[in-house]
């Protein structure tokens, strides 16, 4: 059985992300950060943290990132520190958080933190010096296995970084649509969401790509998860959800041999460790 958690207020805008620490559920929202400690059944209403459009936890620590200024919290939101940055999405690659942000007409935007959350520093820029940033340019999602780190793009498709994102290079070999609305891993398999060409499966950390969309009854993606051992896709403005068992996808392919080549060292620029 599902039923709706009880807000205190109907919200106006959505509910663009949602974490947990141990039995505390928080939920972000336009006007502010709502936390339950019963499994939704009330919630406290905390306004000093607005504009929330991403949430991290690591370990005790919460990390709310909005359109103006980030929030780091070690209490469970009880109290918030502020960090200047304004974050799009986040990942996490074992102690070590990662976030992308909106550079405005900057080249950086990608951050990352080696203490939780508290301090952050410059990384590097997947999609290089592209000059002013419209919003399909920028990173919108963020993922991880092991150490390998990846970008979605909104023009650009999939980057990859294996040294902490100092440099990135373009992961897109068989991708036909490079517009990423989505990306999602399983601790070894990746997966991208696009917005005309479906669902695509890369086995190799990115090294190739090939669709696995199968039954799509459209092709526009707007979101995907892993559950029970089968991936979900929701489908953009249809108020259709698709799912397919990941054995069936991720299985051997016949015929099929994935090469493991040494991907090109495209070194991002400007690089603030070589300055």
């Amino acid at each position: 059985n599902c039923s709706p958690p009880s807000f205190p207020r109907r919200t106006l805008a959505g509910i663009p992300a949602l974490a947990h620490i141990d039995s505390n559920v928080f939920a972000a929202e336009n006007v502010g950060l709502f936390r339950s400690t019963n499994q939704g059944g009330s919630w406290t209403f905390d306004s000093l943290v607005y504009g929330v459009q991403c949430l991290a936890v690591l370990g005790d620590n919460l990390i709310a990132g909005s359109s103006q200024m980030g929030f780091h919290s070690t209490d469970l939101g009880a109290s918030w520190d502020t960090l200047p940055l304004d974050f799009l999405c986040f990942t996490t690659s074992g102690t070590n958080l990662f976030a992308a942000i909106n550079p405005g007409s900057g080249t950086d935007i990608i951050y990352r933190s080696f203490d939780s959350g508290a301090t952050w520093e410059q990384a590097g820029s997947p999609t290089g010096p592209f000059g002013a940033y419209a919003n399909d340019d920028l990173v919108w999602y963020l993922a991880s296995i092991g150490r390998n780190l990846f970008a979605g793009t909104g023009t650009h498709g999939v980057y990859q970084s294996s040294d902490e994102g100092a440099s990135w290079w373009p992961s897109n070999s068989g991708l036909s649509d490079l517009d990423i609305t989505a990306l999602l891993t399983d601790s070894t398999n990746l997966f991208v969401g696009t917005d005309t060409a479906g669902v695509f499966l890369s086995v190799d950390s990115g090294r190739s790509w090939h669709s696995v969309s199968d039954g799509l009854p459209y092709l526009d993606i707007s979101s995907l998860a892993i559950n029970s051992g089968y991936l979900f896709a929701g489908i953009n403005g249809n108020g259709v959800s698709w799912r397919r068992p990941l054995a069936e996808m991720t299985a051997p392919r016949s015929g099929v041999q994935n090469e493991a080549t040494s991907p090109p060292q495209i070194q991002s620029y400007p690089n603030p460790f070589s300055q």
